[in-house]
């Protein structure tokens, strides 16, 4: 049991810094992810690495590389 809640609590941890130190989510967008990830400790966590990482277009900012043309 004490293993697992250790995993859990790793996940939660490890999900928690994804989130903060992303460049591609604004102020607003990180502030969902980690509430979602307050709210729904095991769930949360898994969303944002199977689906949050990867992005939506609402909610991050473009990537850009060198200057604009």
């Amino acid at each position: 049991m004490v293993v697992v809640g250790l995993a859990l609590l790793a996940l939660f941890i490890a999900a928690a810094a994804s989130v903060l130190g992303s460049d591609r989510l604004t102020g607003t967008g990180k502030l969902l992810w980690i509430v979602g990830i307050f709210v729904f400790p095991f769930l949360g966590p898994l969303a944002w690495f199977f689906v949050g990482r990867k992005g939506s277009p609402q909610i991050y900012r473009p990537v850009h590389y060198g200057p604009a043309a």
